[in-house]
């Protein structure tokens, strides 16, 4: 086995937003201690999409001749054979990324050719009915009534996979039916959180791709339709940031006639709650529709909610809780951490700061990220816990899936040994169970939440520490990670969610962030040679649904924004910690070990199994 020492330099540190920022980095070590309800169908308005192997063909509007969609295809002998091939190749010491990325692209068009043949125009896939789903009538129904809305959300959040992928006629084919098609006048009820990373940011994304010349996918046709979309629906949003006291925002608005009057108690009750991620996942979306506008009022009601957010911050322990009372501003659920109701609050403070160029953003990430890490570190385990906001002291034993985002931000902010640790400790549950459970009980070594619905966060993680450190481990990872996925969630019409990750139960629903995050992840791990890879492409920042914004002087110039609303820190007080940036480790500091087939040693690798179970 040849074991090579590889040690990263500061400047290739991925950041996130493809691009080096200065950064400072703090070096983390751990030592060994001793049923669904399935929609009406409805009839397609437009023909469906070319597969994803038609050849290209540039001109927008023109029609496409002989174009045969891809039937579903069982899974053959021959398709076995070829995955067994792939899997042996993994351990191969000449690690081949090419094939690897070839197969996600394959595996994209087999998931997005069957919703475009068996659900367009609904929202989602069943991929075991080959059927699909839509908004549900019964308002009690929040699961799926969160997400959709009768747009076609799975077309308009995966435009710009379409284009990352290269198919220029695919990717316009989408955007003329998202166009023609998509009206946002729907009586639906939306949550704000969910349109705004899934619907607004998708057409935002599809939009800057559209019209940057880099990625090669301009077309003279396009007239800013995308944009304008994006603006009406920012606009539909804007009543769930009216109406309460304490200025936290509404979760969930009707498109049509604003804040709903809600017919069912539970549902009224629980439209009284907001989470941290909901109030704090806002700003990249609804400030980049803002600025390609002119028009500051969205980026306005954004900031206003964040720094609503921030009064509730406890003044002991510098934590924030999950989910509050939009009313009262009394948290309801007082765990503080990483995960789910919480994880995207810490990435857009990190984001809007540079894609904004706003100081006083990363400043108080750094606060606030700096607190919750050290809060919520248990000392003999390298895991982040739930804690309480007020003690700090353990309140719940798991961790979730959602909370494999961090390694991904902790290369980010410059913390690649730490990232590299806490990605390790993902793994040995990905490998236990070819998946993550939504919740794993680190006390029991079972899962709390058994679920596995194809989520992007470890897949993402594992893209950026390849970018981060180039070690050829973690495109080797993320094969195993596409060819588990293939196995165990493959059905005969896409890709299904694991109801019980022990028993590879399917669950009939496809989510669109499969086809937007996963995949595109994924596909981008084994492509080094992507227009995002490169010198010359433009800046950007990814979205915490993968979609693509620009840091560019439009943006950050689109008007002057440095004195249009009130600094956080004037309005925290106490509740703001200074942080010594000068004490902060430089990059320089990094003394770390990363083997190039397995970056732990073997005690490390073995407490970490045995933590696992």
């Amino acid at each position: 086995m040849v074991s090579t020492r590889l040690f990263v330099p500061c400047t290739y540190l991925f950041i996130l937003i493809v691009f080096c920022l200065t950064c400072n980095c703090e070096v983390s070590s751990f030592s060994t201690p001793s049923t669904l309800t399935k929609a009406t169908p409805r009839t397609p308005l437009l023909s469906p999409l070319p597969s994803l192997d038609t050849q290209r063909k540039k001109g927008r509007g023109k029609k496409e001749t002989s174009v045969v969609i891809s039937k579903p295809a069982k899974q053959s002998n021959q398709t076995t054979s070829a995955s067994n091939k792939l899997r042996e190749s993994i351990s191969q010491l000449q690690f081949n990324a090419t094939q690897f990325r070839e197969h996600t692209r394959k595996l994209f068009s087999f998931g997005f050719d069957n919703y475009m043949s068996q659900a367009y125009p609904h929202d989602e896939l069943q991929p075991l009915n080959c059927g699909g789903r839509s908004a549900d009538p019964n308002e009690e129904n929040i699961n799926i009534n969160d997400v959709l809305a009768n747009v076609s959300v799975t077309l308009i959040d995966t435009l710009d996979t379409l284009a990352i992928m290269g198919n220029y006629s695919a990717f316009w084919d989408g955007v003329d039916r998202v166009v023609a098609n998509t009206s946002f006048h729907q009586d639906t009820h939306v949550q704000v959180f969910e349109a705004t990373i899934r619907l607004l940011g998708g057409l935002l994304s599809a939009h800057i791709l559209a019209t940057t010349p880099s990625f090669n996918m301009t077309n003279p046709e396009y007239d800013n339709e995308l944009l304008m979309l994006a603006r009406d629906l920012a606009t539909r949003l804007l009543p769930a940031f009216e109406g309460t006291a304490t200025g936290l925002p509404h979760p969930r608005v009707n498109l049509i006639s604003g804040v709903p009057v809600w017919q069912s108690d539970k549902v009224r009750k629980k439209s009284q709650e907001t989470n941290l991620a909901a109030v704090g996942t806002l700003l990249l979306e609804l400030g980049t529709v803002g600025r390609l506008t002119g028009d500051p009022t969205y980026e306005g009601v954004a900031r206003r909610a964040l720094r609503s957010l921030w009064k509730h911050r406890s003044n002991v322990t510098h934590l924030f809780g999950n989910t509050i009372d939009i009313h009262t501003g009394k948290w309801k659920n007082q765990n503080a951490g990483f995960g789910a109701g919480a994880d995207s609050f810490f990435e857009y403070l990190f984001k809007a700061s540079v894609l904004f160029g706003d100081d006083e953003l990363m400043h108080l990430f750094k606060d606030v990220f700096s607190a919750t890490k050290a809060r919520c570190f248990i000392g003999t385990l390298p895991l982040y816990g739930q804690v309480n906001m007020h003690t700090a002291r353990l309140s719940a034993p798991w961790i979730d899936s959602l909370q494999a985002f961090l390694p991904g931000l902790k290369v980010s902010d410059g913390d690649v040994p730490g990232a590299i640790v806490d990605h390790e400790v993902y793994l040995a549950i990905w490998r236990k169970y070819k998946a993550l459970p939504e919740r794993f009980n680190f006390f029991s070594k079972n899962p709390d939440i058994a679920t596995y619905p194809l989520r992007p966060e470890f897949a993402e993680s594992t893209y950026l520490l390849y970018r981060a450190t180039k070690s050829r481990y973690y495109q080797r990872i993320g094969a195993e990670i596409l060819l588990d996925i293939e196995k165990y969630t493959k059905t005969k019409c896409g890709f299904a969610t694991l109801r019980y990750v022990n028993t590879n139960k399917h669950e009939d629903r496809m989510e669109s962030f499969f086809l937007s995050e996963t995949l595109k992840y994924l596909y981008l791990l084994f492509d080094d040679d992507h227009i995002l890879h490169t010198k010359e492409r433009d800046r950007f920042v990814f979205t915490t649904e993968a979609h693509i914004l620009p840091a560019s002087v439009q943006v950050r110039y689109a008007y002057d924004a440095s004195h249009m609303w009130p600094t956080l820190s004037s309005l925290s007080g106490s509740h703001f910690v200074s942080i010594n940036t000068t004490k902060l480790p430089t990059c320089e500091s990094i003394s770390w070990r990363l083997i190039m087939l397995d970056p732990l040693t073997p005690q490390q690798r073995e407490f970490i199994n045995a933590m696992i179970g």
